[in-house]
Protein backbone atom coordinates (compact mmCIF):
# COMPACT_ATOMS: atom_id res chain seq x y z
CA UNK A 1 0.00 0.00 0.00
CA UNK A 2 1.38 3.41 -1.02
CA UNK A 3 0.90 6.45 1.26
CA UNK A 4 1.16 9.80 -0.53
CA UNK A 5 2.45 12.78 1.47
CA UNK A 6 3.82 15.07 -1.26
CA UNK A 7 7.49 14.06 -0.93
CA UNK A 8 9.60 10.98 -0.19
CA UNK A 9 10.28 11.08 3.57
CA UNK A 10 13.45 9.72 5.16
CA UNK A 11 12.19 9.69 8.76
CA UNK A 12 8.78 8.25 9.68
CA UNK A 13 7.22 8.36 13.15
CA UNK A 14 4.02 6.28 13.61
CA UNK A 15 1.41 5.86 16.34
CA UNK A 16 -1.74 3.76 16.29
CA UNK A 17 -4.39 6.15 17.66
CA UNK A 18 -6.93 3.44 18.49
CA UNK A 19 -4.85 0.66 19.99
CA UNK A 20 -2.18 0.06 22.61
CA UNK A 21 0.91 -0.01 20.39
CA UNK A 22 4.05 1.96 21.10
CA UNK A 23 5.27 4.88 19.01
CA UNK A 24 7.67 3.53 16.35
CA UNK A 25 10.38 5.07 14.17
CA UNK A 26 11.50 4.05 10.68
CA UNK A 27 14.12 5.79 8.57
CA UNK A 28 15.82 5.45 5.21
CA UNK A 29 19.28 5.44 6.83
CA UNK A 30 18.79 2.07 8.52
CA UNK A 31 16.51 1.00 5.67
CA UNK A 32 12.91 -0.20 5.31
CA UNK A 33 11.51 -2.86 7.62
CA UNK A 34 13.81 -1.73 10.47
CA UNK A 35 11.80 -0.52 13.47
CA UNK A 36 12.74 1.24 16.66
CA UNK A 37 10.44 1.92 19.63
CA UNK A 38 11.92 5.10 21.15
CA UNK A 39 10.29 4.90 24.58
CA UNK A 40 11.30 1.29 25.23
CA UNK A 41 14.50 -0.26 26.56
CA UNK A 42 14.87 -2.49 23.49
CA UNK A 43 17.00 -3.00 20.40
CA UNK A 44 15.79 -2.32 16.88
CA UNK A 45 13.74 -5.03 15.17
CA UNK A 46 13.09 -6.22 11.64
CA UNK A 47 9.39 -6.09 10.71
CA UNK A 48 8.81 -7.26 7.15
CA UNK A 49 5.11 -6.32 7.14
CA UNK A 50 5.53 -2.63 7.97
CA UNK A 51 7.43 0.05 5.97
CA UNK A 52 8.61 -1.59 2.75
CA UNK A 53 9.88 1.30 0.58
CA UNK A 54 10.92 4.93 1.12
CA UNK A 55 11.00 5.73 -2.61
CA UNK A 56 8.20 3.78 -4.30
CA UNK A 57 8.04 4.25 -8.06
CA UNK A 58 5.82 7.13 -9.12
CA UNK A 59 4.75 7.97 -5.56
CA UNK A 60 5.65 11.00 -3.49
CA UNK A 61 5.43 9.14 -0.24
CA UNK A 62 6.26 5.70 1.19
CA UNK A 63 4.95 2.13 1.07
CA UNK A 64 3.65 -0.08 3.86
CA UNK A 65 2.52 -3.69 3.79
CA UNK A 66 0.72 -6.30 5.84
CA UNK A 67 -1.49 -5.87 8.87
CA UNK A 68 1.19 -4.48 11.19
CA UNK A 69 -0.42 -3.12 14.35
CA UNK A 70 1.70 0.02 14.64
CA UNK A 71 1.55 1.11 11.00
CA UNK A 72 -1.33 -0.55 9.12
CA UNK A 73 -3.78 -2.36 11.39
CA UNK A 74 -7.04 -2.94 9.53
CA UNK A 75 -9.82 -0.58 10.61
CA UNK A 76 -7.64 1.45 12.97
CA UNK A 77 -6.61 5.09 12.72
CA UNK A 78 -2.84 5.63 12.37
CA UNK A 79 -0.91 8.91 12.53
CA UNK A 80 2.42 9.25 10.69
CA UNK A 81 4.68 12.28 11.07
CA UNK A 82 7.13 12.55 8.17
CA UNK A 83 10.41 14.41 7.59
CA UNK A 84 12.48 14.69 4.40
CA UNK A 85 16.23 14.47 4.97
CA UNK A 86 19.03 14.15 2.43
CA UNK A 87 17.85 11.03 0.63
CA UNK A 88 18.20 7.28 1.12
CA UNK A 89 21.78 5.98 1.52
CA UNK A 90 22.59 3.00 -0.67
CA UNK A 91 25.81 1.69 0.93
CA UNK A 92 27.69 1.43 4.21
CA UNK A 93 30.72 3.67 4.65
CA UNK A 94 33.85 1.51 4.63
CA UNK A 95 36.28 4.46 4.48
CA UNK A 96 38.31 5.31 7.55
CA UNK A 97 38.11 8.31 9.87
CA UNK A 98 38.89 11.56 8.06
CA UNK A 99 38.45 10.05 4.59
CA UNK A 100 35.91 10.72 1.87
CA UNK A 101 33.03 8.34 2.65
CA UNK A 102 32.09 5.44 0.41
CA UNK A 103 29.91 6.62 -2.47
CA UNK A 104 26.22 6.43 -1.55
CA UNK A 105 26.76 6.14 2.21
CA UNK A 106 26.42 9.84 3.06
CA UNK A 107 23.62 11.87 1.48
CA UNK A 108 23.62 15.65 1.98
CA UNK A 109 20.67 17.53 0.44
CA UNK A 110 20.15 14.77 -2.09
CA UNK A 111 23.79 14.37 -3.18
CA UNK A 112 26.67 12.08 -2.22
CA UNK A 113 29.29 13.71 -0.02
CA UNK A 114 32.46 14.05 -2.07
CA UNK A 115 34.97 15.24 0.56
CA UNK A 116 36.22 14.09 3.95
CA UNK A 117 33.78 13.41 6.77
CA UNK A 118 34.55 14.84 10.22
CA UNK A 119 34.64 12.90 13.49
CA UNK A 120 36.83 10.46 15.42
CA UNK A 121 34.23 7.76 14.71
CA UNK A 122 33.36 7.35 11.03
CA UNK A 123 29.64 7.50 10.30
CA UNK A 124 28.30 4.25 8.84
CA UNK A 125 25.44 5.97 7.02
CA UNK A 126 24.16 9.54 7.10
CA UNK A 127 21.29 11.52 5.58
CA UNK A 128 21.11 15.28 6.19
CA UNK A 129 18.90 18.13 5.07
CA UNK A 130 20.86 21.31 5.76
CA UNK A 131 17.94 23.57 4.91
CA UNK A 132 15.47 21.99 7.32
CA UNK A 133 18.17 21.36 9.94
CA UNK A 134 17.55 17.64 10.49
CA UNK A 135 19.86 14.66 9.98
CA UNK A 136 20.12 11.00 10.92
CA UNK A 137 23.47 9.25 11.32
CA UNK A 138 24.40 5.69 12.26
CA UNK A 139 27.75 4.79 13.82
CA UNK A 140 29.55 2.07 15.75
CA UNK A 141 30.85 2.98 19.21
CA UNK A 142 34.54 2.81 20.15
CA UNK A 143 34.22 3.23 23.93
CA UNK A 144 36.53 6.27 24.00
CA UNK A 145 35.68 9.32 26.09
CA UNK A 146 35.17 12.43 23.98
CA UNK A 147 34.56 10.59 20.71
CA UNK A 148 32.98 12.69 17.96
CA UNK A 149 30.62 11.82 15.10
CA UNK A 150 29.71 13.89 12.02
CA UNK A 151 26.10 15.08 11.84
CA UNK A 152 26.11 16.38 8.26
CA UNK A 153 24.43 19.71 9.00
CA UNK A 154 25.84 23.17 8.30
CA UNK A 155 24.99 24.52 11.77
CA UNK A 156 25.59 22.99 15.21
CA UNK A 157 22.64 20.85 16.34
CA UNK A 158 20.62 22.11 19.30
CA UNK A 159 19.05 18.73 20.02
CA UNK A 160 20.63 15.29 19.62
CA UNK A 161 18.77 12.03 20.29
CA UNK A 162 20.72 8.74 20.42
CA UNK A 163 19.30 5.20 20.27
CA UNK A 164 21.11 1.91 20.81
CA UNK A 165 20.47 -0.30 17.79
CA UNK A 166 21.88 -3.62 19.02
CA UNK A 167 22.19 -2.80 22.71
CA UNK A 168 19.05 -2.50 24.84
CA UNK A 169 19.33 0.79 26.67
CA UNK A 170 17.49 4.00 27.34
CA UNK A 171 17.10 6.48 24.48
CA UNK A 172 18.77 9.75 25.48
CA UNK A 173 18.23 13.36 24.38
CA UNK A 174 20.55 16.33 24.85
CA UNK A 175 19.82 19.96 24.12
CA UNK A 176 21.52 23.35 24.17
CA UNK A 177 18.34 24.81 25.64
CA UNK A 178 18.22 27.23 28.54
CA UNK A 179 17.41 24.33 30.86
CA UNK A 180 20.71 22.45 30.89
CA UNK A 181 22.96 22.50 27.87
CA UNK A 182 24.80 19.30 26.91
CA UNK A 183 25.87 18.64 30.51
CA UNK A 184 22.56 16.81 31.08
CA UNK A 185 20.41 14.27 29.30
CA UNK A 186 16.75 13.29 29.42
CA UNK A 187 15.27 9.89 28.62
CA UNK A 188 12.36 8.87 26.40
CA UNK A 189 11.82 5.83 28.60
CA UNK A 190 8.62 4.81 30.35
CA UNK A 191 10.05 5.76 33.75
CA UNK A 192 9.15 9.37 32.82
CA UNK A 193 12.51 10.78 33.89
CA UNK A 194 13.69 14.39 33.83
CA UNK A 195 16.98 16.09 32.92
CA UNK A 196 19.92 14.45 34.74
CA UNK A 197 23.50 15.72 35.07
CA UNK A 198 25.84 13.10 33.60
CA UNK A 199 29.13 13.84 31.81
CA UNK A 200 29.40 10.27 30.46
CA UNK A 201 26.64 10.92 27.90
CA UNK A 202 27.74 14.03 25.94
CA UNK A 203 31.18 14.47 27.57
CA UNK A 204 29.84 17.88 28.77
CA UNK A 205 30.52 19.15 25.24
CA UNK A 206 28.04 20.94 22.99
CA UNK A 207 27.95 20.00 19.29
CA UNK A 208 29.92 22.03 16.77
CA UNK A 209 29.08 22.88 13.17
CA UNK A 210 30.53 19.52 12.09
CA UNK A 211 30.28 16.97 14.94
CA UNK A 212 28.55 16.00 18.19
CA UNK A 213 30.41 14.46 21.12
CA UNK A 214 29.74 11.39 23.23
CA UNK A 215 31.21 10.02 26.45
CA UNK A 216 31.60 6.41 27.54
CA UNK A 217 28.03 5.63 28.64
CA UNK A 218 26.44 2.48 27.22
CA UNK A 219 23.59 4.65 25.93
CA UNK A 220 25.85 6.33 23.37
CA UNK A 221 29.28 4.70 22.99
CA UNK A 222 29.88 1.08 23.94
CA UNK A 223 32.74 -0.40 21.93
CA UNK A 224 31.53 -2.33 18.82
CA UNK A 225 27.85 -1.54 19.50
CA UNK A 226 25.70 0.18 16.87
CA UNK A 227 23.83 3.47 17.39
CA UNK A 228 21.61 5.90 15.56
CA UNK A 229 21.46 9.65 16.23
CA UNK A 230 18.87 12.22 15.16
CA UNK A 231 20.37 15.72 15.07
CA UNK A 232 18.39 18.96 14.77
CA UNK A 233 18.86 22.71 14.86
CA UNK A 234 16.18 25.37 14.58
CA UNK A 235 15.27 26.98 11.26
CA UNK A 236 13.43 30.29 11.43
CA UNK A 237 9.88 29.88 10.18
CA UNK A 238 10.04 26.08 10.37
CA UNK A 239 11.28 24.66 13.67
CA UNK A 240 12.12 25.19 17.32
CA UNK A 241 14.02 22.16 18.60
CA UNK A 242 15.90 22.98 21.77
CA UNK A 243 17.66 26.33 21.68
CA UNK A 244 14.82 27.77 23.77
CA UNK A 245 12.50 26.46 26.46
CA UNK A 246 9.53 27.96 28.26
CA UNK A 247 8.27 28.36 31.82
CA UNK A 248 4.70 27.53 32.77
CA UNK A 249 2.58 30.09 34.61
CA UNK A 250 0.11 27.77 36.37
CA UNK A 251 -2.95 29.59 35.04
CA UNK A 252 -6.05 27.61 34.11
CA UNK A 253 -7.51 30.50 32.09
CA UNK A 254 -4.55 32.26 30.44
CA UNK A 255 -1.72 29.77 30.11
CA UNK A 256 1.78 30.50 28.86
CA UNK A 257 2.08 31.50 25.20
CA UNK A 258 5.15 30.09 23.43
CA UNK A 259 6.31 32.10 20.42
CA UNK A 260 7.66 29.95 17.57
CA UNK A 261 7.54 32.36 14.65
CA UNK A 262 5.20 30.03 12.72
CA UNK A 263 1.91 28.15 13.06
CA UNK A 264 2.87 24.72 14.40
CA UNK A 265 1.94 21.45 12.76
CA UNK A 266 3.65 19.32 15.45
CA UNK A 267 4.47 20.08 19.10
CA UNK A 268 6.04 17.78 21.70
CA UNK A 269 6.32 18.94 25.33
CA UNK A 270 8.14 17.51 28.37
CA UNK A 271 8.47 18.86 31.89
CA UNK A 272 12.20 19.27 32.52
CA UNK A 273 12.52 19.25 36.32
CA UNK A 274 10.43 16.27 37.43
CA UNK A 275 8.75 13.09 36.26
CA UNK A 276 6.03 13.54 33.66
CA UNK A 277 5.07 12.24 30.25
CA UNK A 278 6.13 13.39 26.79
CA UNK A 279 2.97 14.79 25.17
CA UNK A 280 2.62 14.99 21.37
CA UNK A 281 0.12 17.22 19.51
CA UNK A 282 -0.41 18.01 15.84
CA UNK A 283 -2.50 20.18 13.52
CA UNK A 284 -4.59 17.41 11.92
CA UNK A 285 -6.04 15.55 14.88
CA UNK A 286 -9.25 16.36 16.78
CA UNK A 287 -10.03 19.95 17.75
CA UNK A 288 -12.27 20.76 20.72
CA UNK A 289 -13.23 24.24 19.55
CA UNK A 290 -15.59 25.41 16.84
CA UNK A 291 -14.65 26.39 13.30
CA UNK A 292 -15.18 30.03 14.25
CA UNK A 293 -12.10 29.89 16.46
CA UNK A 294 -9.99 28.80 13.51
CA UNK A 295 -11.06 31.90 11.62
CA UNK A 296 -9.26 33.91 14.30
CA UNK A 297 -5.93 32.17 13.69
CA UNK A 298 -6.48 29.63 16.47
CA UNK A 299 -6.20 25.90 15.91
CA UNK A 300 -7.02 24.31 19.29
CA UNK A 301 -5.84 20.77 19.97
CA UNK A 302 -7.04 18.58 22.82
CA UNK A 303 -5.98 15.17 21.46
CA UNK A 304 -2.56 14.18 22.72
CA UNK A 305 -0.56 10.99 22.27
CA UNK A 306 1.79 10.23 25.14
CA UNK A 307 5.18 8.97 23.98
CA UNK A 308 5.74 6.96 27.15
CA UNK A 309 2.67 4.70 27.19
CA UNK A 310 1.00 2.06 25.06
CA UNK A 311 -2.22 4.08 25.10
CA UNK A 312 -4.08 5.38 22.09
CA UNK A 313 -5.82 8.74 21.93
CA UNK A 314 -6.10 10.77 25.13
CA UNK A 315 -8.48 13.72 24.77
CA UNK A 316 -8.72 16.20 27.61
CA UNK A 317 -9.58 19.89 27.81
CA UNK A 318 -7.35 20.06 30.91
CA UNK A 319 -4.27 19.29 28.81
CA UNK A 320 -5.11 21.12 25.58
CA UNK A 321 -3.22 23.82 23.72
CA UNK A 322 -4.09 26.36 21.03
CA UNK A 323 -2.08 26.45 17.81
CA UNK A 324 -1.90 30.08 16.72
CA UNK A 325 -0.43 31.83 13.71
CA UNK A 326 2.88 32.35 15.56
CA UNK A 327 3.14 29.63 18.20
CA UNK A 328 1.08 27.77 20.78
CA UNK A 329 -0.77 28.71 23.96
CA UNK A 330 -1.39 26.43 26.93
CA UNK A 331 -5.03 26.22 27.94
CA UNK A 332 -4.80 24.74 31.44
CA UNK A 333 -2.72 24.58 34.61
CA UNK A 334 -1.87 20.91 34.14
CA UNK A 335 1.69 20.33 35.32
CA UNK A 336 2.57 18.23 32.25
CA UNK A 337 2.43 21.46 30.20
CA UNK A 338 1.87 24.55 32.34
CA UNK A 339 2.82 24.23 36.00
CA UNK A 340 3.63 27.49 37.76
CA UNK A 341 7.30 28.56 37.27
CA UNK A 342 8.08 25.10 35.91
CA UNK A 343 10.62 24.69 33.04
CA UNK A 344 9.66 22.70 29.94
CA UNK A 345 11.51 21.31 26.96
CA UNK A 346 9.58 21.47 23.70
CA UNK A 347 10.01 20.64 20.04
CA UNK A 348 7.85 22.31 17.37
CA UNK A 349 7.70 22.09 13.57
CA UNK A 350 5.68 23.99 10.99
CA UNK A 351 3.85 22.06 8.27
CA UNK A 352 6.14 23.19 5.47
CA UNK A 353 9.76 24.23 5.59
CA UNK A 354 10.14 27.68 3.94
CA UNK A 355 12.68 26.60 1.33
CA UNK A 356 12.27 24.78 -1.94
CA UNK A 357 14.19 21.65 -1.00
CA UNK A 358 12.22 20.05 1.80
CA UNK A 359 8.98 19.65 3.68
CA UNK A 360 7.72 18.12 6.88
CA UNK A 361 4.21 17.07 7.76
Amino acid sequence: RDITVGFNPDWLWFKNRDNTYNHVYYDSVRGPQTRFEPSQDVTEATVSTAVTDFTPSGVQGFSIGGNDGATNQSGYSIVAWCWKLGGEPTADNSAGVGATPTSGSVKIDGSNKSDALAGSIAATRLSANTQSGVSIVTYTGNGSDGATIAHGLSTAPETVIVFGRDIANTTVLGTTGQITGFTHYISYAKNLSYFVDDDTIWNDTAPTSTVFSVGTAANVNTNTKKYMAICMHHVDGFSRVGEISYAGNGSSTAGTFVHCGFKPAFVMVKRADSSSGWQVYDHLRTSSNSASDNAHQFNPRDERLALNTYDGIATSSTQAMDFTSSGFALRSDNTDQNGGSVPYYFMAFAQNQPFKYSNAE
